[in-house]
């Protein structure tokens, strides 16, 4: 017998509670013997205020079978610098560009979004979690 991991996603406009009801619905899933990750992919990362604790980029347990992050683009970025580099510095000498920095490349437009949805699926995949519960960004922001 095989269970299927669970994505749950709550969307919606600002200020309507989403970081409130992904926290709450990811507690009851911890409490109920669920592995379970709370993911906020929001650049305003309340999560870490909603669930009492200071979070980051990587997961942290926060309660027995509840982990939670924050995906920060920044430091996915820099952890894959070495080997975005020479790809980011190729393209930009091909539109007449010098080098590229780090703090640069998070001003790409949607960047935050493409590094949120690839966590999410590099997550999913690892086989790590039972539920994944996901903060969306404001809806205009998680539908680029």
């Amino acid at each position: 017998f095989k269970t299927f991991m669970r994505i749950i996603t709550y969307f919606g406009k600002g200020g309507t509670g989403k970081t409130t009801l992904a926290a709450a619905t990811a507690l009851a899933a911890a409490e109920r013997g669920t592995k379970t990750l709370v993911l906020s992919a929001t650049a305003g990362h309340g999560l870490g205020d909603a669930l009492g604790v200071r979070l980051g980029h990587d997961p942290k347990e926060v309660a027995p079978n509840l982990f939670a992050r924050e995906v920060s683009a920044l430091a996915e970025i820099r952890g894959q610098w070495p080997v975005l580099q020479d790809y980011v510095a190729t393209f930009l000498r091909g539109i007449g560009s010098g080098k590229a920095y780090v703090q640069e490349i998070v001003l790409i437009p949607a960047i935050e979004e493409m590094v949120a949805l690839t966590e999410i699926w590099r997550t999913a995949t690892s086989g790590d979690y039972e539920a994944i519960i996901i903060d969306a960004p404001p809806t205009s922001g998680a539908m680029t």
